[in-house]
């Protein structure tokens, strides 16, 4: 819906009589037959979620009919429509549609005819764009003649409208079939495909992943059509999953006549081996090709773990299964240059910073030559916390859940052994997909259901939880079934390893780097640390930042080079921007003795994941004189 259309259809909703379409047409400064076209739009845009339409009386004019609950169901409808299409994400996915999805040259004129905005507007949007695409390899160009094209690799092009349409699609919540660049018969065929993929190959996507691969195979079907195919340079290398592909291929040959290279099937293979999936047997397995060399991968990671952290993760069988299934699609994603975000990243740094620090260093030491990314090292953690939370775990059920999860089954086992762990009288019988629930395909023996957000036409209550399922959602689902936990708000290990004053400081630098030099060159002066344990500090911080929410930083290097566990406050006078964007207000710069007793140091970690909760705490140290701090700490 543009803005007149969006105008129009709030002047109608304001008017209880009818309105003369001439008079509209003057007001709107277009011609009578532009303003009965967008009736003919509205009346279709009405049509998908309530009966109410634009009432048409010859030579009198229009006016909404509908009684007053139409009218509230459709301005909230209108206001979510109105918020995602004046979005800057709206104007970027438009521009790129019209860009890549047509065949037409395309000028500054008909994107300024497209979004309704002037041609100056059009290009302030282009050059934005320009420094998104440049992330995906990908560049703007615009030719006198030939209007304004996007260049670059084939599949950066379609890795790149994925991103920006999975994004468009969850921020707002949209269905496929809601996306007009999709024609709804292609729809159709590609949920036939992915019901081939899961029932063929025994297994159940995500609901991340599952949107993800429909965006791919839809995106495909639009670039094929378009003549985009990829060109052949793996003519030699063989299929893995033959008969899938074929399956495929019949399916899209037969119902659109698209006809797939080999080039074309090595992708589509590569992108199903690359999503997140839960296995349903053994014999799955062996079709993912969860290999040896993986085996002894999965091992030595799960060892160095062990070794970093000083807890045993060796004999967790559970854990092991886990681990290698994720670790396939990692590889896969890497092999064929298709890196998902991971939606959860700064919440997984924040609540679990010790095993996501220990994972990324035990990651550093492993890898040669490859680089698995933020993203994944934040899903292989939710593995090993869900170990860790596993251990312990002793229930007596009473009351059945469900839990609906549209992330990754990382994401929802975490949960239920959480879950399960702290509450003895939850069971959860079963993890569901939000498609589950919208087919009403799930255990009706259950007592409620636990969601990140509200459904409508759910006849069981829902809790609603954060994903990583934080002190305050604990509270919650104990009031929820009448218990109640108090919180400790104390810091005593962070308060201990402040040694004294000269260690609690108020910064003025700009620059990041030299805000952690700084203070690692008073742990050296003091003999805290060797000299050399500032360079593994920085090296760690450009890998990978430390930033565990809050506008917290907790940098620190290598336990090899020091002498004397402690801990440094700073505080920054101006919060500085670091590389991922986000800002740092707080630094915590760590020095941790290898031998001391690793128990206290992830009790420390502990401390610090609370206190990124503890807005009271923040609050305080953020604006308190800088003198008190140890003492405010206690």
């Amino acid at each position: 819906m543009n803005k007149r259309q969006e105008n129009l259809l709030t002047v109608l909703l304001l008017k209880e009589e009818f309105i003369n379409i001439n008079d509209i047409a003057n007001d709107f400064e277009c011609s009578e037959r532009t303003i009965r076209n967008d009736c003919k739009y509205i009346d279709e845009w009405l049509s998908t979620f309530c009966s109410a339409y634009i009432k048409r009386k010859p030579k009198i004019g229009i006016k909404f009919s509908g009684d007053d609950t139409d009218k509230i169901i459709v301005n909230q409808k209108l206001r979510g429509e109105v918020k995602r299409v004046n979005s800057e994400l709206h104007k970027q996915v438009e521009i790129l549609n019209l860009l890549l999805c047509n065949n037409k040259k395309i000028t500054l004129n008909d994107l300024s005819n497209k979004l309704y905005i002037n041609k100056n507007i059009v290009r302030e949007e282009i050059n934005t764009l320009s420094v998104e695409l440049s992330n995906y390899n990908l560049k703007i160009s615009t030719k006198t003649g030939s209007g304004i094209c996007i260049e670059g690799n084939e599949k950066d092009i379609r890795i790149m409208l994925v991103a920006f349409l999975f994004k468009y699609i969850d921020k707002y919540r949209l269905n496929m079939d809601e996306i007009e660049y999709f024609h709804i018969v292609d729809i159709i065929v590609v949920k036939n495909i992915m019901s081939i993929i899961e029932d063929k190959m025994d297994i159940r996507l995500t609901d991340v992943s599952f949107r993800q691969l429909m965006l791919f195979l839809l995106i495909n079907i639009i670039r094929i059509r378009l003549g985009n195919s990829f060109e052949i340079v793996n003519i030699k290398k063989e299929l893995k999953l033959e008969i899938l592909i074929l399956d495929i291929e019949n399916e899209l040959k037969s119902s659109l006549s698209i006809v797939l290279n080999h080039e074309e099937k090595l992708f589509i293979e590569s992108l199903i081996l690359g999503m997140n999936k839960q296995i349903n047997s053994k014999d799955t397995k062996k079709s993912l090709y969860l290999n040896e060399e993986l085996s002894e991968y999965t091992k030595r990671i799960i060892n160095l773990v062990s070794e970093e952290s000083g807890i045993n993760f060796n004999n967790d069988i559970l854990l092991y299964d886990q681990l290698i299934c994720h670790l396939n699609v990692t590889m896969h994603q890497m092999q064929s240059n298709v890196y998902l975000e991971n939606p959860l990243l700064d919440n997984i740094k924040n609540k679990f910073c010790f095993l996501f620090t220990v994972i990324s260093n035990s990651i550093g030491i492993e890898q040669k030559g490859t680089q698995i990314t933020e993203d994944e090292i934040g899903y292989l953690t939710l593995h090993f916390q869900t170990s860790l939370e596993r251990k312990s775990n002793k229930r007596e059920s009473t009351k059945k859940a469900s839990i609906v999860c549209p992330f990754s089954f990382g994401v929802s086992m975490l949960l239920k052994v959480k879950i399960e762990k702290r509450f003895n009288n939850i069971e959860i019988v079963e993890t569901l997909r939000e498609e589950d629930l919208r087919r009403d395909n799930f255990n009706k023996m259950i007592d409620f259901i636990i969601a990140f957000q509200e459904y409508e036409n759910v006849q069981k209550p829902i809790f609603i939880t954060t994903p990583l399922f934080t002190d305050e959602d604990e509270n919650k689902l104990k009031e929820f079934t009448n218990k109640i936990k108090e919180k400790d708000t104390s810091y005593k290990l962070m308060n201990r390893l402040m040694m004294s004053d000269y260690l609690i400081r108020e910064l003025e630098h700009n620059d990041i780097y030299e805000a952690i030099a700084y203070l690692t060159n008073l742990l050296i002066e003091k003999h805290y640390a060797d000299k050399e344990y500032l360079n593994s500090i920085i090296e760690r911080e450009k890998a990978y930042p430390t930033n565990v929410g809050k506008g917290i930083l907790f940098p620190h290097g290598d336990m090899k080079y020091i002498k004397q566990s402690v801990l440094c406050f700073a505080r920054l006078k101006t919060p500085i921007k670091i590389r991922n964007g986000k800002y740092i207000k707080i630094i915590l710069l760590l020095a941790y003795k290898k031998d001391d007793d690793r128990k206290v140091f992830r009790e420390l970690f502990k401390e610090i994941s609370k206190l990124t909760e503890d807005e009271n705490m923040l609050d305080v140290l953020s604006n308190c004189d800088i003198k008190n701090i140890k003492n405010i700490l206690i």
